[in-house]
């Protein structure tokens, strides 16, 4: 992806995390294939996810001669970022068998519902796709509420976005 497929990217990504919108239906997918087609199997109780957040980095590519003594850049690597996410602990949830082990690289998506001014439309979706190691596993005990997980993903490699599509096509 180009810098400019990175910049169609983000704002694609800024036109579906609109502020104040409805998150209900956003869910976390991983990849279930091991060859061929994917087969995607929502993990877990998501309670909040956030990420992942892009990044390019820039180098100086100023000269003695620069116009008007003006610094000049040209664009770098992109960082894919990270997932976060918090998770409701599952009765009889084996952590261990989970497609989240740690030090595990995985094909993830996260599905995310159209909304318009009107609210969702149950019908679309855009997908939010990448591989990513799991690189951090811990369990919250809070006071009072239910049990939870933290996790974090590092993405490796490219993110893509989807056109938005149509689930019950």
């Amino acid at each position: 992806m180009g810098l400019v497929g990175f910049a169609i990217f983000m704002i694609a990504m800024i036109l579906i995390l609109r502020v104040g919108q409805s998150t209900v239906g956003v869910d976390l997918q991983y990849n279930t294939a091991t060859s061929g087609p994917a087969v995607w199997d929502s993990w877990g109780c998501i309670h909040d996810i956030s990420g992942p957040e892009i990044t390019a980095t820039t180098s100086d590519a100023s000269c003695l001669n620069s116009e008007d003594g003006w610094k000049e850049f040209v664009a770098g690597m992109k960082d894919g970022g990270e997932v976060t996410f918090t998770m409701v602990t599952q009765y009889g949830e084996n952590v261990q068998d989970s497609p989240g082990s740690v030090g595990v690289c995985q094909n993830w998506r996260i599905v995310v519902p159209m909304t318009d001014c009107a609210g969702a439309n149950p019908d679309m979706v855009w997908y939010i796709t990448f591989d990513g190691w799991v690189t951090r596993f811990g369990p919250r005990f809070e006071y009072d509420g239910v049990q939870m997980q933290d996790w974090t993903i590092k993405v490796t490699g490219p993110v893509e976005a989807s056109e938005p599509v149509n689930v019950e096509a």
